[in-house]
């Protein structure tokens, strides 16, 4: 089981950041964790050669900046928040969202990053697409993103059915351990899958396609074999889950599913094995945030040591 004791919410104060911070204080009160609230000023950040700014003096700007977000981050956490969990909050000051929010986990040893897929389009935005892609492609721990369409109702945060990529990687086996966690957690179930990427091109010098299961058709007994075989290295008591095998293009078909399923919640490890019957996961995990139609954790294998029971 993972303990989670340190989440942190990097925000912009955007209205996608909000619906992330809905899932934040949802898992923090769950896991009794400390909620880390990180906010970063980013000065000139469009354009500082431009002559038009008028470059006031950066100490003021920032004594303000930081009393105007010390306001918001308080409206933030509602009153039904305060006192089931602890709340800290961080302003600092940054040149690269991605880099600051990396670090700071890094340096602070975090379980677990919950950020919106998107931000703010005016001069004081923090968050972009891109800036949680950096994020999840390089961040120390798991990654929760959220998106503008994932809604922030409690139905939305309850992770009811939950799809599990499946690589048999050791990056995927720590992506399964937090999908039994949650799983275990909300009484949910899963969904695993696992994508063979069928189409070789160009088809061995004939002049048609062709796909593996021509050359293999065991494969996906195989893959079902396998998968069974991979199930047995988790606690899955209590757990009801389904094995599933899908043919195409990796983050297609994880997507596809996640809609067909209506998943709650797509548990998905960041880097993967590159050989013909597993999916490389690294490129795929951020297709994956990007088309999503539900919260996306990305899980890597840590570079510090997660507390387990």
């Amino acid at each position: 089981m993972i303990t989670i004791k340190k989440i942190l919410f990097p925000t912009d104060f955007s209205e996608c950041a909000n619906q992330a911070l809905c899932h934040a204080t949802y898992l923090a009160q769950k896991f009794n964790s400390e909620l880390i609230m990180l906010h970063a000023f980013i000065m000139y950040e469009d354009d500082p050669n431009d002559p038009d700014h008028r470059f006031p003096d950066l100490c003021e700007c920032y004594d303000s900046m930081e009393a105007v977000a010390e306001t918001r981050m308080d409206r933030c956490v509602d009153e039904e928040t305060k006192g089931k969990i602890k709340v800290t909050k961080v302003n600092v000051r940054a040149i690269s969202p991605s880099t600051e929010i990396i670090e700071y986990a890094r340096e602070n040893e975090v379980d677990l990053i919950i950020m919106g897929t998107h931000g703010r389009t005016a001069v004081s935005h923090f968050l972009l697409g891109s800036v949680a892609e950096k994020v999840v492609r390089s961040a120390p721990c798991p990654v929760l993103t959220v998106g503008p369409e994932h809604g922030a109702d409690t139905d939305a945060m309850v992770y009811e059915r939950i799809l599990v990529p499946v690589d048999f990687s050791d990056p995927c086996k720590n992506a399964m351990r937090y999908a039994v966690t949650l799983g275990k957690l909300y009484n949910a179930h899963l969904d695993l899958l696992h994508v063979i990427e069928g189409w070789i091109h160009p088809a061995f010098y004939t002049t048609w396609d062709k796909s593996i299961l021509d050359f293999m058709p065991d494969i996906k007994t195989r893959a079902m074999e396998a998968m069974e075989d991979f199930i047995k290295n988790f606690d899955v008591d209590g757990l009801t889950f389904d094995k599933n095998v899908a043919e195409g293009k990796a983050h297609t078909q994880i997507v596809d599913f996640a809609e067909e399923r209506k998943a709650n919640l797509i548990v998905i490890a960041t880097r993967g094995l590159g050989a013909i019957d597993h999916f490389l996961l690294g490129n795929t995990a951020e297709k994956v945030v990007r088309k999503s139609p539900c919260p996306v954790l990305s899980v890597k294998t840590p570079e510090h040591e997660f507390i387990t029971e």
